[in-house]
């Protein structure tokens, strides 16, 4: 089967030199791990938790954007993918189903989105980029991942061990309370490698992000741990959506607070 795979996604496999049958359980298997870790994150954490987290010994921030929150959820976690948005597409459906099958429970693919990243965002990785959104059910609740499929070659590495978290991490998707979560430190380990990961919080409108966006332009000022990753606000006319983003870099959490530009 993997074969298969392999053969039929041959084209943006070797954009990403993924030339091999192991190359291409290796990232399967990391991807697995991500989108996971990411429903169980969408599932378990509030947006005032999160923020409270980011930015820790400057709590005083929190109550001043709390205002632009939409919802108590976050909009979305946002990570690259290793594989080609198709073949993701091809295991996630196939996964859900042996859960359902096997389980009874709800898991179900409910809406996909694709469209190319902003302009600013392809020369933040410098590569042409694809993001999916993808609307899943999880337990009768809706929760979206939105995957970012980077057109450059993966940094393909060992897996011995390092996905030992692999069945806690189906367990966890299994339970159906939203007390149950990973630690600081397995999220780490999940999401390391990947510089592009986020938190999403949506905001009331695209005012909303303007202000917040000034208002971090000077918080980070003489702030050593944090960064904002664009100068500007970003706006991608694929999709309407406009939005800052600002880097805890010791926590190493991104957060990006977004609005649609109508």
């Amino acid at each position: 089967m993997v074969g298969e795979l392999l053969k039929l996604h041959n084209i943006p496999l070797a954009i990403k030199n993924v030339l091999t049958r192991q190359d291409l359980v290796k990232i399967m298997r990391i991807d697995y791990e991500k989108i996971c870790s990411a429903l169980i994150e969408l599932r378990t954490k509030k947006t005032l938790q999160i923020l409270n987290e980011f930015f820790f010994e400057n709590s005083e921030t929190v109550p001043a954007i709390l205002g632009s929150f939409k919802k108590r959820e976050l909009s979305h976690v946002g990570f690259e993918i290793y594989e080609p948005l198709d073949l993701v597409l091809h295991g996630m459906g196939h996964a859900f189903n042996k859960l359902n099958q096997a389980f009874g429970v709800r898991f179900a693919l409910r809406d996909v989105c694709r469209f190319p990243a902003s302009q600013s965002f392809q020369s933040r990785v410098n590569a042409y980029v694809e993001i999916m959104r993808i609307r899943v059910e999880l337990h009768g609740r809706e929760i979206m991942l939105e995957l970012f499929d980077i057109h450059r070659p993966v940094d393909i590495f060992s897996v011995d061990g390092k996905h030992r978290f692999s069945k806690r991490f189906a367990d966890l998707l299994l339970v159906t309370s939203e007390e149950h979560s990973i630690d600081r430190d397995t999220r780490w380990n999940v999401f390391s490698r990947d510089k592009i990961w986020h938190y999403a919080i949506a905001v009331s409108s695209p005012e909303e992000v303007l202000r917040l966006h000034d208002y971090f332009t000077t918080f980070v000022v003489g702030r050593d741990a944090y960064r904002l990753p664009f100068e500007n606000i970003v706006h991608n006319k694929s999709d309407g959506s406009f939005y800052s983003k600002i880097i805890n870099t010791e926590k190493k959490i991104e957060l990006e607070f977004v609005a649609t530009q109508q």
